[in-house]
């Protein structure tokens, strides 16, 4: 866990951070070297602000909301580092975008649908691994269903015990059952 939650942080740290990195040094490139150009198309090149990388900013806050939701069952603190990357990237982004990159060319909605249909398999991949983190019997102890649930479950449970064999306690514990429910909807 400590391996994930290390690499978050620097890359909460470290991407906006490349933003802020890439202002200063379009600024100080602007101020030092314009007394030494030759050539007016140098001097053009030193003030023509670089494109702002949608796809790029699509794919690391993707790569962030899946492994923030596939891990944080088991560390929740990831629900801190997550949301302190999507406030830093919003904040040097619009920075960025508004004041320090070439006007973007303009954008249809498919980049965004596909990014939010990426999202919804994020949630999916939430609640598999929830059960799997939270039906370990040593690293989670919980009670299997018991009142109305657990009998209607019981019932249920002849062809669906012999088809996911040892999974089927994990399944039906107290701790997991909701993220099995949300699953199944899903």
């Amino acid at each position: 866990g400590a391996t994930i939650l290390t690499n978050l942080l620097l890359n909460m740290f470290m991407v906006p951070g490349m933003n802020v990195v890439g202002v200063i040094l379009s600024k100080f490139m602007r101020c030092c070297c314009r007394g030494r150009v030759k050539h007016h198309s140098e001097l053009v090149q030193y003030y023509t602000n670089p494109e702002f990388d949608l796809k790029t900013k699509y794919a690391q806050l993707l790569t962030t909301v899946c492994v923030t939701l596939m891990y944080s069952s088991g560390l929740p603190l990831l629900y801190l580092i997550g949301f302190g990357y999507m406030a830093l990237m919003y904040w040097t982004d619009k920075i960025t975008l508004l004041w320090y990159s070439k006007r973007p060319p303009h954008y249809d909605a498919v980049l965004a649908k596909n990014a939010a249909e990426a999202m919804l398999y994020a949630v999916a991949l939430h609640c598999i691994f929830a059960v799997v983190m939270f039906g370990q019997p040593c690293v989670f102890p919980s009670q299997s269903l018991g009142g109305d649930l657990g009998s209607l479950i019981e019932q249920g449970a002849g062809g669906a015990s012999s088809a996911f064999g040892d999974f089927w306690p994990r399944l039906t514990q107290e701790s997991t059952w909701m993220f099995v429910a949300f699953f199944a909807v899903l």
